[in-house]
């Protein structure tokens, strides 16, 4: 039954204002089978607005697939699963029409009854409001990954504004904000294709060279040795599971989206807390110098995304999505071996290694086996802090990105409870 809070403002559930599905479309490439675009989780976690600006992923797909799973503009696709109750619930709606794009079997779907109920730019914002997150953040259920079925979706409530003039003010204020943080991020965007194209020169040609040599690498500095990245550092595929124990040590975890979402590894990070066995806390500690990345994802390019710890920490383990790999400090520099996580030649190697169907994981072996080009120290730590420079002018508009996303986030909260009411000329 919905909930007229006031003359303006209206509250529904899910299930009153249209119909959810889920996908059973996976991401396999068949001979007889249509050539089709497949609509990701990460796609809807990015965004909040989907378009054919996306670069969506290749697969395909049956005849009743396309008919069933066909993605429309107007939908409102939900991340119903996370490894954290606070990664759920993402949503993003479709803004223009996509040509044979599915959904895939990650992703909920809500298709309203009736289009006219909200405006198209309104619903990008209104189900990504902190009260609908709340709402899924206490319905998840889990231990290891945390997930919402579609009947306690379907309890979610909306809380918007009948007359459609509001909601498109309230959108169009929202929109501003966005226009200002995509300038912000697309400064970010030039400083990190600079970082990218510095980490792929230096880390292959070196500083200030003139004799090269031809390697399984290319033309590399004749001075550089080659060596399999088992021979210098450690590696540790975690098993440390997100539960917490009465008959274990409390601890805390950096897990995926941590490394995901952040360059280095920091105490400002809010980390999970559970709990773990002393062998575990003994063998997963993260350390200063160490390099954690992901060893499995949704798809093949998020392999091997890697971050670097910059400090020590007391009570920090790797979780169990993560590998740490703890570089051999007399040949080997902590920042040095971040970067060479991000050479193109690297990213491409582990994307065609990763293995899986529905999600793909990376063998420990392959890892180990990764050829990587040792120069002297002393070079490996003035490339590692040229690089580092460039991240560092990043950070910083990184940090008024942030700025502008808050306030995005209390202009949302004010605008989208009715807290703060717009007028329409």
């Amino acid at each position: 039954m919905n909930k007229q809070i006031s003359n303006q403002w209206i509250k529904l559930k899910f299930s009153e204002i249209g119909k959810l599905n889920t996908s059973s479309v996976d991401k396999k490439i068949q001979l007889n089978e249509q050539n089709v675009l497949l609509l990701n989780y990460m796609d809807v976690y990015r965004n909040n607005f989907i378009s054919n600006k996306i670069n969506f992923q290749k697969i395909t797909a049956t005849s009743k697939e396309l008919e069933s799973f066909k993605v429309n503009k107007g939908d409102i696709f939900f991340t119903p699963s996370s490894e954290t109750p606070d990664d759920i619930g993402h949503s993003a709606v479709i803004v223009s029409e996509l040509i044979n794009t599915l959904q895939s079997y990650h992703l909920v779907k809500l298709k309203l009854n009736d289009e006219k109920l909200m405006d198209l730019n309104f619903r990008g914002y209104v189900f990504n409001s902190e009260n609908i997150l709340n709402q899924f953040r206490l319905a998840a259920t889990g231990s290891t990954r945390f997930t919402i079925s579609l009947k306690e979706f379907a309890k979610i409530e909306v809380y918007f504004p009948k007359s459609i003039p509001d909601q498109k003010k309230i959108a169009s204020i929202l929109t501003s904000v966005d226009d200002v943080i995509e300038k912000t991020q697309s400064k970010i965007n030039k400083l990190q294709d600079l970082k990218k194209g510095t980490i792929n020169k230096l880390l292959i040609k070196g500083i200030g060279h003139t004799e090269f040599k031809d390697s399984e690498l290319g033309i590399v500095p004749k001075s550089w040795k080659i060596m399999e990245l088992s021979k210098v550092s450690k590696i540790l595929s975690s098993n440390v599971d997100k539960k917490t124990k009465e008959n274990e040590t409390s601890v805390l975890l950096c897990n995926y989206m941590d490394v995901y979402k952040n360059l280095k590894i920091t105490r400002e990070i809010n980390f999970m807390k559970a709990s773990a066995k002393k062998s575990e806390i003994d063998k997963f500690l993260i350390k200063k110098d160490d390099v954690i990345i992901t060893k499995d994802s949704e798809t093949p390019d998020d392999i091997a995304i890697s971050s670097y710890v910059s400090e020590n920490f007391d009570n920090v383990l790797c979780g169990y999505h993560l590998s740490i790999i703890r570089p051999n400090k007399s040949v080997l520099d902590g920042k040095f071996l971040n970067f060479f996580f991000k050479l193109d030649y690297m990213h491409h190697r582990f994307s065609i290694l990763a293995n899986g169907t529905t999600r793909f994981g990376l063998n420990l072996k392959e890892v180990e086996n990764s050829k990587i080009l040792i120069p002297e120290l002393e070079e490996q730590k003035k490339i590692a802090n040229i690089i580092c420079s460039l991240e560092d002018k990043i950070l910083i508009i990184k940090k008024k990105l942030n700025k502008y996303v808050f306030i995005k986030k209390s202009l949302m909260q004010d605008l989208l409870t009715g807290k703060v009411r717009v007028s329409v000329n």
